[in-house]
């Protein structure tokens, strides 16, 4: 019974070919631009949720500058022959007291300072590509942290073998290392040789020269899911200006910028692509019922005669179900395949390079089962309702 009503309809079908053809084109049409359209949305979607995730992660980086010295003038050898004075007065830029106020406006955000200085060492132990040192002194690091051969071009580290050498006043003795403050860490070694030795930011007390602003920076990393606002980083700028006295410039780091920026241009795509995604859903789903309609409402002197006939009501809805499932699911199934071929050939819809996304073909399939539903359900109802009579008199 199923073979003969399915061999009806494809009969049916092939009969009516050229409005059928027009049918199916048209709604494969439609399939395949929403399925761009919204393939294009959750890809930016998935984006700005990965920022989002990110961003929860994210150091955010403020530097200090200051306009009145200039590096280019600046005379680092003569600096390294001069005798070392800790100078615990020197207005470093980023100061306790600015720190601890950040701290009580913001309770849910780390600040962390680091400084960079680059040693350039020119003795026995260094490499043709590397000649250089990085001793680095960071706030949220309680131990030294070097590898071996770091260690090794340390001890090294003297006026005979090094530039500037006074940027490493410490001592280290068997897997100690002694600061010029005269605390004392016990050596952490690591085995990645990057030639950077980490020692606690309290090491670098009283050793603050303005040669070294490019490589001091406070980072802020949120926690219990806070988010950083451009707002916020504003107002944290205001307040180590206003503590300096205006000595100093304060600048949010190029990458926070960047990607902040990226952030920004995320969701202000979201909020343009997820209005129109929801027009367009609303437009197809309205377009799809009033054209599978009209292809129903043609049947309906048939399917009175047919009824006439004896041909019980199930059948009947059987048919007109059938009907409209093939025209829609082939029209899907075409859509879906060239527009998934399209892509990933290369599309882009606005600025955004648009990838296949699943979510957006089984939303289409959940709208085609919709139409289908809605549109067989007034014929479902007339022959449920009314007799052959009832029905060919209300054309």
């Amino acid at each position: 019974m199923n073979i003969f009503i399915l061999k009806q309809i494809i009969t049916y079908i092939r009969r009516n070919f050229k409005v059928y053809f027009c049918v199916v084109i048209q709604f494969t049409i439609i399939i395949y631009l929403l399925n761009i359209f919204l393939s294009a949305y959750f890809n930016i979607k998935k984006e700005q949720d990965d920022l989002e995730k990110l961003g929860k992660e994210q150091e955010y980086m403020i530097e200090a500058s200051d306009p009145f010295f200039d590096i280019e003038q600046f005379d680092l050898m003569q600096w390294d022959d001069d005798e070392l004075v800790l100078n615990d007065d020197a207005a470093f830029p980023f100061s306790e007291d600015s720190i601890h106020k950040m701290e009580e406006r913001y309770k849910d955000y780390l600040f962390n300072i680091e400084v960079t200085i680059e040693l350039f060492y020119l003795g026995q132990y260094a490499e043709e590509e590397e000649d250089s040192l990085k001793v680095v002194y960071r706030s949220d690091c309680g131990t030294v942290k070097m590898s071996k051969e770091t260690e090794k071009i340390l001890y090294d580290v003297n006026q005979e073998t090094t530039i500037n050498s006074k940027d490493f006043p410490h001592s280290l003795s068997e897997g100690i290392l002694a600061t010029i403050q005269g605390d004392i860490y016990d050596i952490e070694y690591t085995e990645e040789n990057n030639h950077t030795v980490i020692i606690p930011f309290s090491a670098y007390n009283g050793l603050f020269h303005k040669k070294d602003m490019k490589g001091i920076i406070l980072s802020i990393i949120p926690v219990n899911d806070k988010k950083v606002t451009a707002d916020m980083l504003s107002d944290i700028v205001r307040l180590l200006e206003e503590d300096n006295d205006n000595e100093y410039y304060f600048n949010i780091g190029n990458e926070t910028i960047d990607f902040m920026l990226n952030v920004h241009h995320a969701n202000n795509e979201v909020r343009i692509f997820a209005p129109i995604s929801g027009i367009l859903i609303l437009l197809v789903m309205i377009g799809g019922i009033g054209i599978f309609s009209l292809v129903i409402n043609k049947r309906k002197k048939e399917i009175a005669i047919c009824y006439a006939l004896g041909e019980c009501k199930s059948q009947l809805c059987i048919k007109s179900i059938l009907e409209i499932s093939i025209l829609l699911v082939l029209s899907y199934l075409i859509g879906i395949l060239f527009s998934c071929f399209c892509m990933l050939r290369g599309i882009s819809v606005a600025t955004v390079e648009v990838e296949p996304n699943w979510k957006s073909a089984v939303l289409l399939l959940g709208i085609a089962l919709l139409v289908i539903i809605i549109t067989v359900i007034p014929v479902i109802r007339l022959i449920k309702k009314y007799s052959p009579c009832e029905i060919l008199s209300a054309l």
